[in-house]
């Protein structure tokens, strides 16, 4: 099982043209991650400032005890001179990841399995 787990703190939520979705950001300055992910208002009470815990993996996961657990595909990699750039999308909700590091496990039309606690 390939997998890329981090803990990263929620910097900045904002509202989307649909009412109904939140847009979280999330980094870790440990890893130079960036996520930025929307999920539905009514799945979570994440807040600013919280601290949380992400599985990546490209095996289904355990979901007991999770706070949210989605199953998606890559979409696209694009690479500049210092970050990888990977969308995906969880049946429309979609995430988009910013790092210096490649990951093998964010191929293009690869399915993940996505965990935050």
């Amino acid at each position: 099982m390939t997998e890329i787990k981090s803990e990263l703190t929620v910097t900045k939520i904002e509202s989307t043209d649909s009412n109904k979705l939140l847009k979280y950001h999330l980094t870790s300055e440990k890893e130079q991650l960036k996520i930025t992910i929307e999920i539905p208002k009514e799945l979570t009470t994440i807040q600013e400032n919280d601290k949380l815990k992400i599985l990546i993996s490209d095996q289904p996961l355990d979901t007991k005890n999770t706070k949210i657990s989605l199953e998606g595909k890559v979409q696209r990699r694009t690479k500049t001179e210092d970050k990888h750039l990977y969308l995906i999308s969880f049946g429309g909700l979609q995430m988009r990841i910013e790092t210096p590091k490649e990951h093998k496990i964010l191929t293009p039309i690869r399915t993940i399995y996505l965990n935050i606690n």
